[in-house]
């Protein structure tokens, strides 16, 4: 799932600006390493970072990045994918 970030990233003077994170679905056991079960239901901000930065390939410095609305949208990605599934789009009901 591919998510296009609302305000860029940029990482150093000279790289190329982020301007999307691509979520793998699949979601393994280790990508929780270090997380609390019991708080699944619950996440902190640092372990939603994590997660999501361990889902998307990207490091610590880039998810720290993500501007308040992005990281928002980059919740609404993360929780479905931690309860089984990949987020869904809601269709409008027929009039």
């Amino acid at each position: 799932m591919k998510y296009e970030l609302k305000k860029p990233i940029q990482v150093g003077e000279k790289g190329e600006p982020i301007t999307a994170l691509v979520f793998r679905e699949d979601v393994v056991a280790g990508d929780l390493r270090g997380l609390k079960l019991g708080a699944m239901g619950d996440l902190a901000t640092d372990d939603i970072l994590k997660i999501a930065g361990r889902l998307c390939a990207q490091p610590d410095i880039v998810m720290n990045k993500l501007s308040l609305d992005d990281f928002a949208e980059v919740i609404k990605v993360v929780l479905p994918l931690l309860q089984g599934g990949p987020p869904t789009v809601t269709a409008p009901s027929p009039s």
